[in-house]
């Protein structure tokens, strides 16, 4: 199979266990199948594609926007969440659509709902949303334990708009 994956990182450097899940994930993969892997890179960090080459994964990497700017703040406003304004790239979905329209991919496995909106609509392939943990739900937790009248509605804010791009990434 041709799978396109699409994540909001690169899982190299594992400094995380969610990098290292993604590393365990496409190297099994990639013993039988063909990988083509689309993510963001954090501001300083860098591609070292060494290890993807040696294992025959194609990639595609595109910087991340900084969360706590000026203009992701500004950008979340119109992209209905902070966390969809930062895993967003122009590059990334322009390059995800070329991809589309001129090769064939037997499905797309997108890890974390918002970085669904990254995917140009009616790619004609099967769509799997890997969910490693709900963040609006963390997001409240966290909007019921802060002492900050202002963060805490800040966070229940940031909750709820998240909430509703997790479940359209569901019914994608």
């Amino acid at each position: 199979m041709k799978i396109l994956i699409i994540s909001p990182f690169l899982p190299l450097p594992t400094y995380n266990g969610g990098r290292t899940r993604l590393v365990n994930f496409i190297q099994i993969l990639s013993t039988r199948h063909e990988i083509t892997l689309a993510g963001l890179l954090k501001p300083n960090e860098y591609l070292d594609d060494a290890w993807y080459k040696s294992n025959g994964i194609e990639i595609f990497a595109y910087p991340r926007h900084t969360p706590f700017s000026c203009s992701n703040y500004i950008h979340s406003v119109f992209s209905g969440s902070l966390y969809v304004s930062t895993y967003f790239s122009k590059a990334l979905k322009e390059t995800l659509s070329t991809l589309l329209k001129k090769r064939f991919f037997d499905m797309a496995h997108v890890v974390c709902s918002y970085t669904v909106p990254n995917l140009p609509e009616n790619i004609g392939i099967p769509v799997i949303v890997e969910e490693p943990n709900v963040q609006s739900l963390v997001l409240k937790q966290t909007s019921n334990i802060v002492r900050s009248q202002m963060l805490k509605m800040l966070y229940a804010i940031e909750s709820n708009r998240l909430a509703r791009i997790e479940s359209r990434g569901v019914q994608f």
